[in-house]
This record gives C-alpha cells, sequence and structure tokens, in this order.
C-alpha cells in the first residue's frame, strides 16, 4: 500500500508538467497570433495617415481654388499633418503631394492644377502654410 506522502508527490508533479504543457501552448497560441495583430495595427495606422493625406490635399485644393477668385491680398492658413510619407512639390502651376509607404505597392498622387501662376515652395518642416493672392500670381509660404 502506497503512504498518502508518495501519492501527494506524484500528483503535484503531474500538475507541475501539466501546468508546463498549458504556459507552453498558451505562448504558442500567443506566438502564432502576435505578428497579424501587429501587421493589422500598421495597416491601420497607414490607412489612418492616407485619410489624413487625403483630406489635407482635399482642403489644399480647395483653399487654392478659393484664392484663384479671391482679391489680391486674400490669404489663407492652412495646418500641414505631419505625415512622414506626404511630400509636397510647388511648380509653377501645380502642386504635387506625394504619398509613399513601404506596405503600398506604389505611391499615391494627388495633383493640384492651377490657373495662376505659383510663387514659394511648401516645406516639411513647416507646419502652416499660408496661401496670399497676389495681383497676378498667389504665393506660398
Amino acid at each position: 500500500m502506497k503512504s498518502t506522502k508518495s501519492i501527494k508527490k506524484n500528483t503535484q508533479g503531474q500538475i507541475s508538467i501539466e501546468m508546463l504543457i498549458l504556459w507552453t501552448l498558451l505562448a504558442g497560441i500567443l506566438a502564432a497570433f502576435i505578428p497579424p495583430f501587429t501587421n493589422t495595427i500598421e495597416a491601420h495606422q497607414t490607412l489612418a495617415h492616407f485619410h489624413t493625406f487625403e483630406t489635407f490635399s482635399t482642403q489644399l485644393e480647395e483653399a487654392i481654388e478659393r484664392m484663384e477668385y479671391a482679391g489680391p491680398g486674400s490669404q489663407l492658413t492652412l495646418d500641414i499633418p505631419s505625415l512622414e510619407e506626404m511630400k509636397i512639390t510647388v511648380s509653377a502651376n501645380e502642386i504635387l503631394l506625394t504619398f509613399s509607404h513601404k506596405s503600398l505597392s506604389h505611391s499615391k498622387e494627388r495633383n493640384i492644377q492651377t490657373m495662376l501662376p505659383l510663387h514659394g515652395d511648401i516645406s516639411s518642416e513647416n507646419k502652416h502654410i499660408r496661401i496670399v493672392r497676389e495681383e497676378n500670381t498667389i504665393t506660398i509660404q
């Protein structure tokens, strides 16, 4: 007949092994689900940044259109979102906004055509841009 002490030791050993198996199983499940969850978060952030890019480009286009029809001396100020993925290029009669991210197959572009010549530049370091209607041009500061 086995003593109560030896039965208790065997049971404790078995419980420890079962707990080890459960912890290993839990770690395996977590390891399987964490990378897709991380990718989902990154994809959501990229989508949120792209939405911010689209919103800003629409606001900029509307501001330029208003300045084309406004009188000389009129001005507007816009906040520039701080997005690493966004690049803004100003040329004679257009503003090109580009959104690039490693998860996108190709860059997304928004081209804003103007009727009046543009002067100035938009630096990525600026937090705001000021759009001023001059006599026959639009100045971006």
